[in-house]
């Protein structure tokens, strides 16, 4: 369901760290200022899902750590110390749970990472527009990008999309997909595909 309209017509330009993304951003401000005066510019970035496989590998490091030939040398340790079972049961459980600590920690660190980045390209994207003496709207979304694009193309009522293109080629866009493709084929508005010269 799209959001309630200003009267003005609504232009989207989908902004990521590439360069493309930013000379589509440019290049609409510069081609099309005139036609766009009476539209507001909204300025989309998406945050990818956080991917946790990394997490895995990284907990898997501190795991090794207290593997059970390592807590077995441990508990060894702790009796010749004269600690006794309930001691050295305690101290396996508190290295498991400083393992888990870790990886919560390292996952919201990443978070975080994400959240500054997306951040930083809105930031940048800003920059950009005030060159030239615009003012956007900015929304920022978590998910995929290509359907985190088409999702706010929906919601926010968007008569126009801009993106960039890598410019990959017909393999690359076969094996790897391209989000101005799948925007072209998705998207519920028109959407106007900048190629960066090259």
């Amino acid at each position: 369901m799209a959001e309630e309209k200003s009267g003005k017509k609504q232009v989207m330009v989908a902004i990521d760290e590439s360069d493309c993304s930013k000379h589509a951003l440019r290049w609409t401000l510069s081609y099309l200022k005139d036609s766009l005066a009476d539209s507001d510019i909204i300025l989309f970035t998406a945050q990818p899902q956080l991917d946790l496989s990394s997490v895995y590998a990284s907990s898997y490091g501190a795991a090794r750590k207290y593997s059970p030939s390592s807590v077995s040398r441990l508990f060894n340790l702790l009796f010749m110390m004269n600690v006794s079972d309930t001691h050295a049961r305690a101290v396996h459980k508190l290295s498991v749970l400083f393992c888990f600590l870790a990886a919560i920690e390292l996952i919201n660190s990443m978070q975080q990472n994400y959240k500054n980045a997306a951040l930083n390209r809105i930031e940048e994207g800003t920059k950009i527009c005030a060159e030239s003496g615009v003012t956007p709207k900015k929304v920022m979304e978590f998910g995929n990008p290509k359907e985190a694009i088409c999702d706010a193309v929906e919601k926010l009522g968007v008569d126009l999309l801009i993106v960039g293109s890598h410019g990959k080629g017909a393999l690359e866009r076969t094996f790897l997909g391209s989000v101005s493709n799948y925007c072209v084929n998705k998207a519920k508005c028109p959407v106007l595909v900048v190629r960066t010269k090259g």
